[in-house]
């Protein structure tokens, strides 16, 4: 080799070297809601084991806050998950004021539902009137929602009475044991009960109050507004997961517990065996797919402007002002499913 083309080649390497350095991936930080599991986080991990988040050039790292709303607005992470509801509370308890946020991704469609036995003589909304409602806590951002829906119906807060009873088990073991009549939780946590060998009867909320969604990814308005490539890509590969997880359940389940080694059950737990977390997932994505805007992560305006109707109507977000377009964007809905399905398919279900 002469020393021209060792020069040449140490060159191109540089420029090679260069390159390589000049698409370093970018750092996504998403904070995660309180207590994760393998329902939240199949997604994720599926975009991790497949290589979707390093296809898209993104180094995402997810982990559990608490404090949503400062995190976002510290620009301490990226985007994170959370829910519609405490905004809404914010703009109706601070009316004039706005916070520099905007929801980018649709996640969930409405999950909460009344659970009564199934042997119970309570068919329909209408015969919670006088009974035990419970749910995890009265100060979750559901709560209003859940009361609004039974003034539709024409129960007052003072024609029921409704408790907090805790999570999960504690939950269940006041229904089991008829200290409550009504177990007021989300759709996941109810087939975790019915899991355990006890039979329910599950009670829908009407159409009107189901358009609001349960889950959100959040981002600062400057990051929708300097990144919007960034947060697209994020987006289009969390997209990729999910659809991923219908493909292939099982492997997303595994994908879980070995990325997120705590959310794996121990041996005694409620759910204890991946056959039962394929299902809980399963049903979940079920849910989801079902749901056109929810499939797709883009938002329904329509459907939330019924939902926020539907609650004045009962008293609830009286006064409220939204730029629903802004609030809810739908700015970069269009390149989450801008992919091969097929393809990921193929992929998903050859994964281990």
């Amino acid at each position: 080799m002469t020393p021209t083309t060792v020069r040449t080649t140490l060159s191109a390497l540089a420029l090679a070297l260069a390159s390589l350095s000049s698409q370093a991936a970018d750092t996504v930080k998403v904070g995660l809601g309180p207590a994760p599991n393998v329902v939240s986080l199949a997604p994720f991990a599926a975009a991790q084991a497949l290589g979707l988040f390093k296809d898209a050039n993104l180094d995402v790292e997810a982990f559990e806050i608490t404090d949503t709303l400062p995190a976002l607005t510290s620009k301490r992470v990226t985007l994170a998950v959370g829910l519609p509801e405490p905004i809404l509370n914010y703009y109706q308890q601070n009316p004039g004021k706005t916070l520099p946020i905007a929801f980018f991704y649709n996640l969930l469609p409405q999950t909460f539902e009344f659970a009564v036995a199934a042997d119970s003589n309570i068919q329909r909304l209408e015969d919670l009137k006088g009974k035990r409602v419970g749910t995890g806590a009265l100060n979750w951002p559901q709560v209003d929602t859940t009361r609004a829906v039974l003034k539709s119906v024409g129960i007052g807060e003072q024609d029921f009475t409704f408790s907090a009873v805790g999570v999960l088990g504690a939950g269940f073991h006041a229904l089991r044991s008829q200290r409550i009549d009504a177990l007021n939780f989300n759709d996941s946590w109810n087939d975790m009960f019915e899991l355990t060998g006890f039979k329910l009867r599950r009670l829908h909320y009407p159409d009107a109050f189901r358009g609001l969604g349960a889950g959100v990814f959040i981002t600062h308005a400057d990051t929708l507004r300097e990144q919007p490539e960034l947060l697209a890509r994020f987006g289009r590969a969390y997209n990729q997961g999910q659809r991923a997880c219908v493909a292939n359940p099982a492997f997303c389940v595994r994908a879980v517990w070995q990325q997120y080694p705590q959310t794996r059950p121990s041996q005694g737990a409620l759910v204890n065996n991946e056959a039962d977390a394929v299902t809980l997932l399963s049903r979940r994505l079920q849910l989801i797919e079902a749901d056109p805007a929810a499939s797709q992560g883009r938002f329904d305006h329509a459907r939330i402007t019924g939902y926020l109707t539907a609650m004045q109507g009962q008293g609830y977000f009286k006064g409220i002002e939204l730029d629903l377009p802004a609030l809810f964007s739908n700015q970069l809905a269009a390149s989450f499913t801008d992919y091969d399905r097929a393809a990921l398919d193929a992929r998903a279900k050859a994964a281990q």
